[in-house]
């Protein structure tokens, strides 16, 4: 297989099984009996959530090329799990054996506090304008004293 200076795409894991010996593979195992029958599926996939249904003969790490940020959580069946950093700036998580639910969810709390206080503000706007609204009625609605 001829190869630039790109790893070709079309490579398979277990033509790969050499490829970093410093590699701590899942139990043991080159990535050709982990890979070749482990699978990973993207149900679902939002701005501010990514779902997966994954499949794996062994514990291993499922990584979405998505980048990497402080304010995304994991969860793998419905349990908080940690994201890890994969390749300097890619989201990452650790899987047990078995079918799974990952579910990557973005909770920043900056976006969350800057809504709170815009609707806060919206609220006190809303209630300026309807107290402006009753007191110009009620001074509208005072009668002129009788000239005599």
């Amino acid at each position: 297989m001829a190869q630039s200076g790109v790893v070709a795409w079309s490579q398979t894991a277990s033509s790969n099984s050499t490829a970093d010996s410093n590699v701590n593979w899942a139990e043991g195992q080159a990535p050709s009996s982990v890979n070749d029958s482990a699978r990973a599926t993207i149900t679902d996939y939002r701005l501010n959530r990514v779902t997966i249904e994954v499949d794996t003969p062994a514990p291993a790490i499922v990584r979405l090329a998505d980048l990497w940020y402080p304010d995304w959580v994991a969860s793998v069946d419905g349990q908080r799990a940690p994201i890890l950093k994969a390749d300097y700036l890619l989201r990452a998580v650790a899987v047990p054996a078995g079918k799974h639910r990952v579910e990557f969810r973005f909770e920043s709390k900056a976006v969350r506090t800057g809504l709170t206080l815009s609707i806060v503000g919206l609220a006190i706007a809303a209630g300026l304008l309807v107290a402006g609204g009753f007191l110009g009625r009620r001074r509208g609605a005072t009668p002129e004293p009788e000239a005599a």
